[in-house]
C-alpha cells in the first residue's frame, strides 16, 4: 500500500516555520531562535513519522485484537485510503467481506479518491473480501443488521461528522446497519 501523508499542509507549514526561525536568527545575528527552529523541525519529523509509519503499526495492532471472525461482514466508516480496510481484509475469507464507505473528499486526505483506494485493494489481492461504496454516514444505504462488526466505533463516527451535523444522529446511523447479536 502506498503510504501518504495525512493533511500534508501541516508538515509543510511546520518545516517552513523552522526555516523562517533559522533565517530570522541568521539575519539578526542571534541564535536565540535556533531552539524554536529545532522544535519545529522535530514536530515536522514526528508528524511525518506518525503519518507514514506509526499509524499503520497501531492499525495492525488494534485490528489484530478485534473479535472479527473470518466470515464476518464488516463495515468501515470513512475508509479513506483503505489502511484499516486492508488490515481487516487480511483476517477475512469469503463469504466474509469488509465494505468501506467514504464520501471521497480530497480535503480530508490528500489524494482521497475511490479509484485510488480500489487500486490499493486490487494490488493487495483482497478484492474478493473488500469492496468500496460511496456513502455518507448520515444516510447509510444499508439494511438494519446487515453487518456483524463496525471498524469505526461510534465515537469516531461522531467525531467524523461535519460541523453543524447532529453527532448523536451520526452515531445512531453508524450503529443501525450493525447487528447487536454479539454485543
Amino acid at each position: 500500500m502506498k503510504r501518504t501523508v495525512d493533511a500534508p499542509l501541516v508538515p509543510i507549514l511546520l518545516g517552513l516555520a523552522g526555516i523562517l526561525e533559522l533565517v530570522a536568527g541568521m539575519a539578526g545575528h542571534t541564535w536565540t531562535t535556533v531552539p524554536l527552529a529545532l522544535v519545529f523541525f522535530a514536530c515536522t519529523y514526528l508528524y511525518l513519522r506518525t503519518s507514514l509509519v506509526g499509524k499503520y503499526k497501531i492499525i495492525d495492532r488494534v485490528v489484530g485484537k478485534t473479535r472479527i471472525a473470518a466470515t464476518d461482514q464488516v463495515l468501515d466508516l470513512g475508509c479513506g485510503h483503505g489502511a484499516v480496510m486492508l488490515a481487516v481484509a487480511k483476517h477475512l475469507r469469503a463469504p466474509g467481506k469488509v465494505t468501506g464507505i467514504d464520501i471521497w473528499k480530497r480535503v480530508d486526505q490528500s489524494g482521497n479518491r475511490q479509484a485510488a483506494t480500489q487500486a490499493v485493494i486490487e494490488a493487495a489481492g483482497v478484492s474478493q473480501v473488500a469492496q468500496l461504496q460511496t456513502a455518507d454516514m448520515m444516510a447509510l444505504p444499508f439494511n438494519d443488521n446487515q453487518f456483524d462488526e463496525p471498524v469505526a466505533p461510534q465515537r469516531q463516527a461522531q467525531a467524523s461528522a461535519a460541523p453543524g451535523i447532529d453527532r448523536g444522529a451520526a452515531g445512531s446511523q453508524a450503529r443501525r446497519p450493525v447487528s447487536d447479536h454479539r454485543h
